[in-house]
């Protein structure tokens, strides 16, 4: 005798449940646990599973179409040839039917029965993430969607967690044109490495250079200085040029650490640096945590009497150990100033 598929209550106030998809093929061979089919509500996508052994058959709601809660969908049948008999109507089906006294969508939903709620798991984590591709939204929103011609897929590379509804159409009408976005993306793969150095060994540098020329150095060219020669450790004469940014200035050096600190010469207007440094201590910042930039970005905060230098780039503008070498060689020029004189 043939067993009927139903469709489930997976929530106290659904009413109808889509199915997502069979997975199982009409006539094909089904044992008991095995995975029948795919049903998306406005919660979730869950797996329902076959109550008993047999074949599937007499499949009455496609993948895609919906079915009230308690409605046969198909059968399990003793051959693939099915039964070709209408399904009974179930109990619950009668309980659905009008009375005169109000009812409660949680009244007029069938109760599952408990091997039916055993049969219900879910069938991913769509709070999270997809499974084999597919997008899980509640069929409301996914009718809008395609209405309005949204493209649920850019929710998904924004990294908007699922299942949709229908109040995420809103963050995804706010996304920015695809053709818009174009930079490196984020710091999830970029490499950061910070070093700490006592300040009070650049400040008497700084007062020693006053003192020798009679002049106050300009601090950030000097960190220019080392911070190229940090760069080129001595094994290339290629020319460098190093942007330089404090105070909201920002400014082009070439080959900051050739003529001698704090004389670096002015790099040509549009030239492409291949390090930034970013002087930050005249500022309350004390941490920096950017993310991948278009070069290597050097950044120095105070905190308190010391200074943080911090390294960020991308995997493929530095490898692990010429990163290592920038920056140790720099917040070691920090520290010991005079060496760059050596």
């Amino acid at each position: 005798m043939p067993r009927e598929v139903i469709m489930p209550a997976l929530g106290m106030a659904q009413t109808t449940g889509l199915i997502v998809a069979w997975l199982k093929k009409p006539g094909e061979a089904v044992k008991t646990g095995d995975a029948l089919m795919e049903v998306e509500t406005d919660k979730a996508v869950m797996e329902v599973e076959a109550q008993a052994d047999g074949f599937l058959t007499d499949v009455r709601v496609a993948a895609g179409d919906a079915a009230p809660v308690g409605d046969v969908v198909a059968l399990i049948s003793d051959s693939p040839a099915g039964s070709g008999a209408a399904p009974a109507p179930r109990p619950a089906d009668a309980a659905r039917a009008p009375s005169d006294a109000p009812a409660s969508a949680a009244q007029t939903a069938p109760t599952p029965t408990p091997a039916e709620r055993r049969a219900v798991k879910p069938a991913a984590e769509p709070e999270r993430e997809t499974t084999g591709g597919r997008i899980f939204a509640s069929p409301k929103a996914r009718r809008l969607a395609a209405e309005q011609g949204l493209d649920l897929s850019r929710l998904v590379a924004a990294g908007a967690p699922q299942p949709y509804h229908v109040s995420d159409l809103e963050t995804l009408r706010a996304l920015p044109a695809a053709s818009a976005v174009s930079a490196p993306q984020t710091t999830s793969a970029s490499r950061r490495l910070t070093a700490r150095v006592g300040a009070d060994a650049f400040q008497g540098f700084l007062e020693w250079m006053r003192a020798e020329t009679g002049a106050a150095p300009d601090a950030t060219s000097v960190m220019a200085g080392m911070a190229a020669a940090a760069l080129r450790q001595g094994a290339s004469d290629d020319p460098l040029i190093v942007a330089a940014e404090a105070f909201g200035q920002s400014r082009l050096y070439a080959d900051p650490d050739r003529p001698g600190l704090g004389r670096a010469k002015a790099a040509e207007s549009g030239q492409a640096p291949f390090l930034i440094l970013r002087d930050l201590r005249g500022t309350g910042i004390t941490a920096v945590w950017m993310g991948v930039e278009a070069v290597p970005v050097l950044s120095v905060t105070r905190d308190g009497p010391d200074m943080l230098v911090t390294l960020e780039c991308a995997p493929g503008q530095l490898k692990p150990e010429a990163a290592i070498d920038l920056i140790s060689g720099f917040a070691g020029q920090l520290a010991e100033p005079l060496r760059h004189l050596l």
